[in-house]
């Protein structure tokens, strides 16, 4: 769900939370609320006002049925190559599991969480990390950029933008050995 339709979200729950509220208060024994409405209708100029933003309610609920009903694409992709033969391309999620491998490869690395997000010239990677508390940060966090955006354009062809690392913890306990 996009910004616009979180924004027409928000105002149609709002609206509809005020609507049950004067409901629950005419039901409550208080007339005010009918009494205005009803003066409200017959003013020629309000009523044409009263239709539009019924009508944009009505519209706007009807938008958030549709977007509550339609299917998301699932496994997003990148493009990785156009040709005359068609296009080649690889899924997110693939892209995640190649992050995954190069950075557990690195010593001192104990969990790894990746994000990678498509954008119109390549890809950027955020890669959430824990760590042992024995390694150097800065290290080891240069040496993560450098081999994951150097692998990920070897293997795939795709060009990384941005890498962004976060290391989240420190792992104290020691894996055990059985």
């Amino acid at each position: 769900m996009g910004p616009f339709d979180r924004t027409i979200l928000s105002l149609y729950t709002f609206v509809l939370n005020l609507i049950i509220i004067i409901a629950l208060l005419v039901l409550a024994g208080w007339r005010y609320p009918l009494n205005l409405m009803q003066e409200a209708i017959e003013i020629p100029a309000q009523k044409e006002i009263l239709f539009t933003l019924l009508g944009l309610f009505g519209i706007g609920g009807m938008r958030l049925f549709w977007v509550s009903l339609r299917h998301r694409k699932k496994g997003k992709h990148a493009i990785i190559n156009e040709n005359s033969l068609g296009q080649v391309r690889i899924s997110l999620q693939a892209l995640v599991n190649l992050v995954e491998k190069i950075v557990l490869e690195e010593a001192g690395i104990r969990q790894v969480k990746p994000k990678v997000i498509e954008e119109p010239a390549g890809i950027s990677i955020n890669i959430n990390v824990v760590v042992t508390p024995d390694i150097k940060v800065p290290e080891i966090t240069n040496i993560l950029q450098q081999r994951v955006k150097e692998y990920v354009f070897n293997v795939t062809g795709i060009t990384v933008n941005n890498i962004k690392v976060v290391v989240e913890n420190f792992a104290v306990n020691k894996p055990r050995v059985e």
